[in-house]
């Protein structure tokens, strides 16, 4: 079978092309699983942080309908103080009785 030394080193060229391809694949593999792994966390981040786009954006919304509604309450809430201030005022001045003078007591 081995006849000379030529044989030998073909054999184990063989040898070494089988290895250095199992090596090979074996890595290709490792890259590619890194490479699908990558894709799902960069797709996964995309996600999350659309729904954080969203989120902010309903929540501004939210808060400048409150910031609007606050702002005709505040309105409101002076307006009617101010009415029943002056209807309270209105109604002290109407029945408001002159007082009668105290005796001066000498002594």
């Amino acid at each position: 079978m081995i006849e000379s030394s030529n044989d030998l080193l073909n054999i184990i060229l063989a040898v070494a092309v089988v290895w250095i391809t199992v090596f090979v694949c074996w890595t290709l593999y490792y890259v590619i699983r890194t490479i699908h792994d990558l894709r799902s966390i960069t797709k996964n981040m995309s996600h999350t942080s659309t729904l954080f786009i969203e989120f902010l954006d309903e929540l501004k919304d939210k808060l400048v309908i409150a910031a609007t509604s606050s702002q005709v309450i505040s309105k409101a809430t002076t307006e009617l103080v101010d009415h029943v201030a002056d209807a309270l005022g209105k109604k002290k001045k109407a029945t408001k009785k002159p007082r009668a003078k105290k005796p001066k007591i000498h002594s």
